[in-house]
């Protein structure tokens, strides 16, 4: 199989998905796949979704994707009431195409399960802890899936766990945001641990995973004006 980049979870921050597909071009590596949650974040989701349109790159929809469809504002959260004006018509007719899984010869790419947009796949959240899960509850997540390697974003965190000798799964972390904090299940936070935009690199069996460096502070300073001071955080530190 030809070799390929992974991205996901950009949300909006089109100074960190430049600087990641001028690395991947510098690498000569031409076929990139997106995993989702492209757009939704108090940052620039015109801007990267143009560029995303522009580059031609298969994607799939994430939950945050989904959530920009959603036409009721009391459901909406904040950062879907950011986002939804500033897209175009364009914009959410590509949301809207998305597909929610796609499989490329023995690769099935899925945003956070095969069969969830919702649900961790290699996280295990409880009270005061994230933990990797173990392999039988990994595989009971993915159901009956024929493919030896699995790409799954939502968590924004870069991994590579074996489940048997025929199965693997890579996240390939964040583009857009190193780090967030959520409620569900229980209070918890997701952090890479630095303000690197990440994606992965798949070339037969050899699985790399890169950290690039970008101007983050220009993407902190634009949550930083639009009222998000949590997202400021995040980006400049990578830490919940």
């Amino acid at each position: 199989m030809t070799p390929f980049a992974l991205t996901a979870d950009i949300h909006g921050n089109a100074w960190a998905l430049r600087a990641v597909l001028e690395d991947i071009d510098r690498r000569g590596v031409e076929v990139i796949y997106d995993l989702g949650d492209s757009l939704c974040g108090p940052l620039a989701p015109a801007e990267t979704a143009d560029l995303l349109i522009e580059r031609g790159i298969p994607s799939i929809r994430g939950n945050d994707d989904s959530a920009l469809l959603e036409t009721e504002r009391a459901k909406l959260t904040a950062s879907a009431r950011f986002t939804i004006p500033r897209l175009s018509p364009r914009h959410l007719e590509w949301i809207r195409a998305l597909p929610r899984t796609r499989r490329i010869v023995d690769v099935l790419l899925c945003h956070a399960t095969p069969h969830s947009e919702l649900d961790y796949l290699l996280e295990h959240v409880q009270p005061g802890v994230v933990e990797l899960r173990e392999p039988a509850s990994i595989r009971a997540l993915l159901g009956v899936v024929d493919a030896r390697l699995i790409a799954c974003g939502h968590t924004h965190v870069p991994r590579l766990a074996t489940i048997d000798e025929h199965v693997t799964i890579v996240n390939p972390g964040s583009v857009g945001l190193p780090a967030y904090e959520a409620e569900l299940p229980y209070p918890h936070a997701m952090q890479a641990g630095s303000p690197h935009a990440r994606y992965a690199i798949i070339a037969g069996s050899h699985i790399e995973h890169v950290a690039v460096d970008y101007d983050h502070e220009s993407a902190a300073a634009s949550a930083a004006r639009n009222s998000r001071p949590d997202w400021a955080r995040w980006l400049r530190t990578g830490r919940g």
